[in-house]
């Protein structure tokens, strides 16, 4: 289930057309998950549904970001009040990534970059030429 909202939100926002409004309902909704668990966990208690939920928003926020979905300020604040959340592990989510997002962020560039051109290494460019009678 998370791997297909993360590619439904993605595809929404596909080659430069983004919906606005949707993400800004989404990123609300995720926003008040994060705050609900800030508010209702105390430090050391067992994980609530409500904790999974902020862990796992908390979780799809920084792969969004990752992939340069949703990378403006709506995102970082929710991860800011995510870090500040009396949970460890949604806590923990949120300072990793302010932690090593650039160096996350430099590796997908760069592995984007030698599978491009490893595909274009691979590529039989007489695959459809014509022999002509000697060669033949």
């Amino acid at each position: 289930l998370y791997h297909h909202i993360v590619n439904d939100i993605r595809n929404i926002n596909k080659n430069g057309k983004k919906d606005e409004k949707l993400n800004r309902t989404i990123q609300s909704f995720f926003h008040r998950i994060v705050a609900a668990s800030a508010n209702e966990s105390t430090a050391g208690a067992e994980d609530s549904p409500t904790d999974y939920a902020a862990k796992r928003a908390v979780q799809m926020i920084c792969d969004l970001y990752r992939r340069n979905v949703w990378n403006d300020e709506r995102s970082v604040h929710i991860l800011a009040t995510a870090a500040a959340s009396p949970n460890a592990s949604v806590a923990s989510r949120a300072l990793r990534f302010f932690l090593n997002i650039e160096e996350a962020m430099a590796l997908d560039k760069q592995n984007s970059e030698t599978n491009e051109w490893e595909g274009i290494d691979n590529i039989n460019l007489h695959l459809h030429s014509k022999k002509t009678k000697g060669k033949q």
